[in-house]
């Protein structure tokens, strides 16, 4: 049943589909605040580093204070994980928050 939804959804290209537009509004995003020291995409999930705990609180406070779904990744980071059925057009939040951090 997993499988047949998968394959009826296309589930497995739109994750590859979303997480490369996701990786580059992300990375395009970060690039503007010189707090965000790093970013790393797989599929849907982003690793968020700010290279210390006062800076990861801040970011994970400002996400959170702008409607993104976020967990602390130890004390240098945060890390988002969306469903599997993100859309492409569902990714403003994140990338929008993003660029005013």
């Amino acid at each position: 049943m997993i499988k047949q939804h998968l394959t009826d959804r296309n589930l497995v290209e739109e994750v590859s589909k979303v997480g490369k537009a996701l990786a580059s509004n992300v990375a395009r995003s970060c690039e503007k605040s010189s707090k965000i020291k790093g970013v790393r995409t797989v599929g849907t999930s982003s690793w968020i580093d700010t290279g210390d705990f006062e800076t990861t609180m801040q970011l994970y406070n400002h996400l959170k204070t702008n409607g993104v779904l976020v967990k602390l990744n130890g004390a240098r980071g945060v890390m988002t994980k969306p469903s599997l059925t993100l859309k492409e057009s569902q990714t403003g939040p994140l990338t929008s928050a993003l660029s005013k951090f």
